[in-house]
Order: C-alpha cells, then sequence, then structure tokens
C-alpha cells in the first residue's frame, strides 16, 4: 500500500483537500490533527499534563485549549518540549493506522499531516502532496476562521518552514486560490495521477 502524505502552510486548505479525497472519492484519509485531539482526551497524556502545566494550560481541572495555544505560542522552550514528547505518540499512532488501512486491502492511503518537514519525516511516504496559498490569503484565512491578528497570524507563518522551501521537497503542488470547484479539479488531477503512477501498473 502507498502512504500518500498531504501537507502544505498553514491555512492553505489542506483539511479540505482531505474532505475531498475522503467524501468526494471514498479514499482513506487521516489526519495528525486528529491523533492529537484523541491524545489529549487519554487520562495518561493529561495527567502527565497537568503534572508540568496544571497551572498554565487547566481550568477547573480541564485541559484549556484556549490557554493551552496562548501559553505554548509564548513559551517557544517549553513548546519545543511538548513537540518532543507528544511528536512521537502521534507517530506511533499513524504507523497502527497505515497498518490498518493496509490490512483492509486499500492500495493507498493519506496522512494529513501538517508538520511533516519540520518533524523530519519525509521519508515515511512514497509520494507527498503540497497545498499552498499566497501568504496574503494564508492571513486573510487565519483573520476570518481563527480570529487572529495581523501580527499574531505572521508569528505563526514564521514558526513554519518558508512555503517556497516546502513546495521543493514535495512530489505534487496544489495552489489553492480559486474556488472550491477548481480544488476539486486539481484534487481529481493528482489523484489520477496517483492511480496512474501507483494503482495501474499494480494490477
Amino acid at each position: 500500500m502507498k502512504w500518500i502524505g498531504l501537507t502544505g502552510s498553514i491555512a492553505s486548505g489542506k483539511s479540505t483537500v482531505s474532505r475531498i479525497l475522503k467524501e468526494e472519492f471514498n479514499l482513506p484519509v487521516f489526519s495528525a490533527d486528529d491523533i492529537v485531539h484523541e491524545l489529549y482526551t487519554q487520562t495518561e497524556v493529561l495527567s502527565k499534563l497537568k503534572e508540568s502545566y496544571e497551572d498554565q494550560i487547566f481550568t477547573d481541572g480541564q485541559l484549556d485549549k484556549k490557554k493551552m495555544s496562548q501559553y505554548f505560542f509564548s513559551n517557544k522552550l517549553e513548546l519545543k518540549k511538548l513537540e518532543n514528547w507528544i511528536h512521537p505518540l502521534v507517530k506511533k499512532e499513524a504507523q497502527n493506522l497505515r497498518k490498518i488501512a493496509q490490512a483492509k486491502g486499500h492500495k493507498m492511503a493519506f496522512y494529513e499531516i501538517p508538520l511533516l518537514f519540520e518533524t523530519h519525516q519525509k521519508d515515511q511516504f512514497d509520494f507527498i502532496i503540497g497545498v499552498f496559498c499566497s501568504e496574503a490569503l494564508q492571513i486573510e484565512r487565519l483573520k476570518k476562521r481563527n480570529h487572529f491578528d495581523e501580527e499574531k497570524s505572521l508569528k505563526i507563518l514564521k514558526l513554519q518552514i518558508p512555503s517556497a522551501d516546502k513546495k521543493k521537497l514535495c512530489d505534487h503542488v496544489i495552489i489553492n486560490e480559486s474556488s472550491l470547484e477548481d480544488l476539486k479539479n486539481e484534487v481529481l488531477k493528482v489523484k489520477a495521477h496517483l492511480h496512474a503512477l501507483f494503482i495501474k501498473n499494480q494490477n
């Protein structure tokens, strides 16, 4: 089974591409963000977070996602510690999902992972799709979707590898700056390319 990475810069449309692959084409798609959200509901993970950051990211004994985001965004050293702990757990669960998809007989499966290159996982994939748009459009979408001001949006963009560098590392690039219909057509093209590249040769 071919393991296809889906990445790109923040607010570029990765999740929309994932949804198209899943809902329009009935393909198996997994998400690193979904894995993280699930991990943050597990007792063992919550206990470790509370042990280290109870005063900073918990409210009335419950994990406060807003406080968590604010705290780690303004404390890069602590963010690095969190990432060094949580990323291996995410990677392990992704490997489990990959095995499940393979056991079900899928020819290929997709994994949406925003920090694919930042976490040095390029070699884990048979093919990498990158979704990108202009920085101005990223900022506009962050303002609308996340209610961030321009300053915070720019800070977030600087935490990631620049889009121009990521594009060079991808096997296929989708530019998402137009309509949803245009994006669906682009996804259809890459799906056909993957079928010709991997599936057709297996039959």
